[in-house]
């Protein structure tokens, strides 16, 4: 009777043992069949995706605008229409729509310190002090309230600075300046993203508050103008330092 007993639990143990292992199998073929399917599914759906590519393209393409088409979209056509000067150009509002170009992407080596100076301007209440660290140095008029740096002062997508005028219109920028030599251009941007200059003229070097004055007339092909207000570094001269005020931009 032992014996019986021993040879029942003996087939019963292997019975368990072989059921479990089967088991086992069996989740694995679960598993890899899982992973079959959902690797089908992808290259199904990347297979699908390829054969209406055409069909799909509408849908996921990022609008091209021409150069012409960027700034029509994005500059006024006559900025001058309702504002007889610039804004901020007495410095009465501080730095607000004075930008420079310095550590930009185009002239990543030149450095100045730009700040508001209210012991010596010509008109009160400031002047725009501008000392240079490694010139030449740069600043620029633009039509935003905040403060950056101009990466490219002569590319058609950095719009800020670009100012519509109407072609034949007739171009007056003044300034009042002491220390150091200022450059003072203006630069025109054509209907097709290209910059040229259109003027530029400076003064001496002053210990007196001067006055120096540009005209430009606006050719056919230019859409929009620019301020440039640059300083240079004399041969064997110190770094230079300048006080700029009353800045004026007139188009009629």
């Amino acid at each position: 009777m032992k014996k019986g007993k021993d040879k029942k639990f003996l087939e019963w143990f292997f019975e368990e043992e072989k059921s479990e292992g089967l088991e086992e199998i069996d989740e694995e073929t679960i598993e890899i069949n899982f992973f079959q399917a959902v690797l089908i599914i992808i290259v199904t759906v990347f297979f699908l995706l390829w054969i209406f590519r055409s069909y799909l393209k509408p849908y996921f393409r990022v609008p091209v605008f021409s150069p012409q088409e960027y700034i029509e979209s994005k500059i006024k056509k006559n900025y001058f229409e309702n504002n007889s000067s610039i804004k901020n150009g007495d410095f009465s509002q501080g730095l607000m729509h004075w930008v420079s170009s310095d550590g930009g992407k185009l002239f990543p080596e030149s450095k100045s310190i730009i700040t508001l100076c209210k012991k010596d301007y010509h008109s009160p209440p400031y002047s725009m002090k501008i000392e240079s660290k490694n010139p030449a140095n740069r600043m620029h008029y633009t039509k935003s309230n905040k403060e950056h740096i101009i990466n490219n002062a002569y590319d058609y997508r950095e719009t800020d600075h670009w100012l519509g005028v109407i072609p034949g219109s007739h171009v007056r920028v003044s300034l009042w300046y002491k220390g150091d030599v200022p450059r003072v251009s203006v630069i025109g941007l054509s209907h097709e993203g290209k910059w040229t200059g259109l003027i530029s003229g400076g003064g001496p070097q002053t210990d007196e508050w001067k006055r120096v004055e540009v005209f430009a007339d606006v050719p056919e092909s230019i859409r929009a103008i620019a301020l440039e207000i640059t300083l240079n570094q004399g041969e064997g001269m110190p770094l230079p330092v300048i006080w700029i005020d009353d800045v004026n931009i007139e188009v009629q």
